[in-house]
């Protein structure tokens, strides 16, 4: 029933070109029996943001799809499965600032360049993907047999299955779930970014930490996350403020701006000086808001499915939102792979729904309440703001790295294959 050699070409359209779209691609470049078109806003492939945080889960992954090596070219030093620094945490908001808790993992992490991600996934995608760039997609009609696809330049395509992988904004999600703000939420936080010539910083400081070394600076309502990228020649700093009386507003003006260094070294008055010094090195930041999506009750249809941000976008605060599109798309993939008839998509796009859904809308859940605990505004740990008691600091560390763990203990393999056995016991492979 599956011999590829024998099945129709299907067309697959993913509308979006970030790294939940080409991760798909990328899955699919050893699959016979698909077309690909990659549909993209823009005039050009060009990610937004900078730092990408990949954890052993998704590592695995990407050696799995045999793209490790390119990601590897543009680290430091490749990452391995002995126990490495993950993060340190210091309590920052006081002049004197005390570390916490220096998190270990199985490999560490691995922390990235966007851009170096989307070149490498560009790099492996396969030769049968045509990309369309300056396609903003409209709207899209799903009928019985196929997708049609309405873009606003006037152009309109046809496919049997449509991925949105068009990110938090995704006007496929629009369509698919109709809800107020296409379900968008202000968390109530915003993210003051910049990128820091590594040669700009102290080489040690005094507890033995390296300049490159990635740290979370918590505190009072705020926090501050720094690692290396572009083989460590680059600091990658986001600055987190949040304000609890406006989570769930509308947020008013521009979602990225640009910022002024004393706007935001007014934000951290009064933080230890190693933060102080820190943020004075990024001259021209920018400031963005952090929203997130409600958690939706399926991310499908017959024949529609987003990934990605478009699935379920998530607050920064465990550096996972890239790893987690990965996964959307090495399960999908590993899923479309086995395609050979028309009406398997509906059921394919269901066992996809149940297996990938549950995980990633927990993680987009903790991962807000992640922020919380770094900025002392869960329960129970208000009191740390005026508190320097070790033993309360250690519970917190200890807390941070439970919760963390799933990036290192567990796989997307698990999953993947759970998928595939899924579909062998319907189709009986």
């Amino acid at each position: 029933m599956f011999d590829s050699t024998q099945a129709k070409k299907f067309r697959i359209a993913i509308i979006g070109g970030g790294v939940s779209g080409l991760t798909c691609a990328c899955v699919l470049r050893h699959s016979k029996n698909v077309e690909i078109d990659v549909y993209e806003a823009a005039e050009e492939i060009a990610e937004v943001g900078a730092g990408v945080t990949v954890w052993p889960r998704t590592w695995k992954l990407l050696k799995s799809m045999g793209i490790e090596q390119d990601m590897v070219d543009v680290l430091k030093e490749r990452p391995t499965d002995e126990p490495k620094l993950a993060f340190t945490f210091r309590k920052s908001d006081q002049k004197q600032g005390i570390t916490f808790k220096r998190m270990i993992s199985h490999g560490g992490v691995a922390t990235f360049h966007r851009a170096d991600v989307q070149q490498a996934l560009l790099k492996n995608s396969p030769p049968f993907c045509k990309i369309h760039l300056s396609h903003r997609l409209s709207h899209y009609l799903e009928e019985d047999n196929s997708v049609k696809l309405f873009f606003l330049n006037g152009s309109t395509a046809t496919c049997d299955l449509l991925i949105g992988a068009d990110g938090i904004k995704s006007i496929v999600r629009q369509h698919l779930h109709a809800q107020p703000n296409n379900g968008i939420t202000y968390t109530g936080t915003v993210a003051f970014r910049g990128l820091i010539p590594v040669e700009n910083l102290p080489t040690t400081y005094n507890d033995s930490r390296q300049r490159d070394d990635p740290v979370i600076y918590c505190g009072d309502s705020k926090y501050i996350v720094r690692y290396p990228v572009s083989k460590g020649r680059l600091i990658n700093v986001g600055a987190f403020c949040t304000r609890l009386s406006d989570v769930g507003k509308t947020f008013e003006g521009p979602t990225v701006r640009e910022a002024t260094q004393e706007e935001l070294l007014e934000e951290f008055k009064g933080w230890e000086d190693e933060v102080i010094n820190l943020l004075k090195c990024i001259e021209k930041p920018t400031c963005w808001a952090i929203q997130d999506i409600k958690p939706l009750k399926s991310y499908v249809s017959e024949r529609v499915v987003v990934i990605g941000d478009a699935a379920h976008a998530m607050s920064p605060h465990f550096g996972i939102g890239a790893g987690q599109a990965m996964e959307d798309a090495y399960v999908l993939g590993g899923l479309l792979c086995k395609l050979t008839s028309d009406e398997e998509i509906s059921s394919f796009l269901k066992i996809y729904d149940d297996i990938r859904r549950p995980f990633a809308n927990r993680v987009l859940q903790n991962s807000r309440q992640q922020g919380l605990f770094y900025q002392f505004n869960m329960p129970g740990f208000r009191d740390l703001v005026g508190d320097t008691s070790p033993e309360h600091l250690a519970t917190l560390g200890d807390i941070l790295t439970r919760r963390w763990a799933f990036a290192w203990n567990e796989t997307v393999e698990n999953d993947r294959n759970k998928a595939i056995s899924m579909l062998g016991s319907k189709y009986k492979l």
